[in-house]
């Protein structure tokens, strides 16, 4: 074998152990990049988690104006308001959620509530949002 041959060889060599060198750099760039996608939340996402807040905060708004549902916790989820805690009567477990439904923004209501009597002798839940 010739020295130019040799010399050939060993140049062709290391282009291939750079070209396969870059090519693994490139392929751990790309798993990167795609964790950091997979962790970090789309636009739509975050702008959904902003409206939910906005919407969790008008509806605790509107329960807090309402002495009897001191004891009721709220959380949203793409426009979905779930309620638990406790009401004083069944029948204001049923007004809670209607009070709830006719909030700007609430998809559906999910309503966890339990009555802590059976029979209604609380005062009345005004259900017209803003109402106390």
């Amino acid at each position: 074998m010739s020295g130019i041959d040799r010399e050939g060889m060993e140049k062709t060599g290391f282009r291939a152990v750079r070209l396969l060198a870059a090519s693994g750099l490139l392929g751990l760039a790309a798993i990167g990049c795609h964790e950091q996608d997979a962790k970090a939340p789309s636009g739509q996402a975050a702008e959904q988690g902003s409206v939910d807040a906005q919407l969790d905060e008008r509806v605790e708004r509107e329960l807090r104006q309402q002495p009897v549902l001191r004891e009721v916790s709220v959380s949203v989820r793409s426009g979905v308001v779930t309620l638990s805690g406790r009401v004083p009567g069944l029948m204001d477990r049923e007004r809670v959620e209607v009070l709830v439904r006719r909030i700007e923004g609430v998809r559906d209501v999910e309503n966890d509530l339990s009555a802590t009597g059976a029979i209604d002798t609380s005062p009345r839940v005004d259900t017209t949002p803003g109402g106390a």
